[in-house]
């Protein structure tokens, strides 16, 4: 996968510390082997905050992700691994936990985007290939994806219309997605469990229904070929998943979007 201009998406040129857009005269710096291709003057001040606070909060974030039992990630990782094929883009990578367990005869190419630079340098210390870049604005040219995959609520943050319409855009025509949202009544219901304010449980891009969620994807020509949904609620599954290695059944069809906690949404692009 051949990195492209996230303004003009023009194929960039190597220099020696940076990438050049020759038709906009745009230049990347390269810093500690990750490209920087944030446009930021394009980031609206709400999103700016939002990256702010994720690279403030990488220290713990990363000390967090230290904790969490593989109980609690196997089953959401578990379809997005399967759909990985050809040329790979994970979105949202984080430090490269999930991209780096991408991998197999199918695979010929990968490559992880985030906004957060403490989080991509993680990613880049494991030896994979990334970039400094968002969802809304993907360093890459129209179908040049086999595979989109987004894991562990990568999307939740994001503006996620317009991340979905560059997912539709860099994927190749019958090229497969699968990335991860939450179940808004599961997180409610887990959020009263939790004792939690309702607007600091949920989130816009949470999930309520199955027909609208779609619609949303047919926007961009992504059609939704499976969804499944974890029946995860904080310390009432927690024992469960342990005995069952993780290995909870998954919830399917609109019952994964009303009921599950994680909604893992598994598709292709007309």
């Amino acid at each position: 996968m051949r990195l492209a201009c996230p303004t003009c998406r023009a194929f960039l040129d190597e220099l020696d510390d940076a990438l050049r857009c020759l038709p906009c005269r745009r230049r990347f710096p390269i810093v500690d082997g990750v490209p920087d291709l944030l446009v930021r003057e394009e980031i609206p001040v709400e999103q700016a905050s939002v990256i702010a606070d994720w690279e403030s909060g990488a220290d713990e974030y990363l000390a967090w992700l230290g904790t969490l039992p593989v109980a609690r990630t196997r089953p959401i990782d578990r379809p997005l691994l399967a759909a990985a094929r050809g040329d790979v883009l994970e979105v949202g990578c984080g430090d490269g936990r999930l991209l780096g367990r991408v991998g197999g005869p199918t695979v010929r190419s990968k490559l992880g985007v985030d906004p957060s630079r403490p989080l991509v340098s993680a990613a880049r210390s494991r030896g994979l290939r990334v970039a400094l870049a968002r969802a809304e604005q993907l360093p890459l040219a129209d179908r040049s994806v086999d595979t989109v995959i987004s894991g562990y609520y990568a999307l939740r943050y994001a503006d996620l219309d317009r991340a979905l319409g560059e997912i539709g855009r860099v994927l190749r025509p019958g090229g497969r997605f699968a990335f991860t949202l939450l179940g808004r009544n599961a997180v409610w219901l887990a959020g009263r469990i939790e004792r939690l304010d309702s607007a600091q449980a949920t989130s816009p891009n949470d999930v309520a229904s199955a027909v609208a969620l779609r619609g949303r994807l047919a926007r961009w020509r992504l059609r939704v070929d499976g969804l499944l949904g974890t029946p995860y609620v904080p310390r009432l599954t927690a024992g469960l998943g342990r005995l069952t290695g993780g290995r909870l059944p998954y919830l399917r069809g609109a019952i994964a979007v009303w009921l599950g906690f994680d909604v893992i949404v598994v598709g292709h692009r007309e």
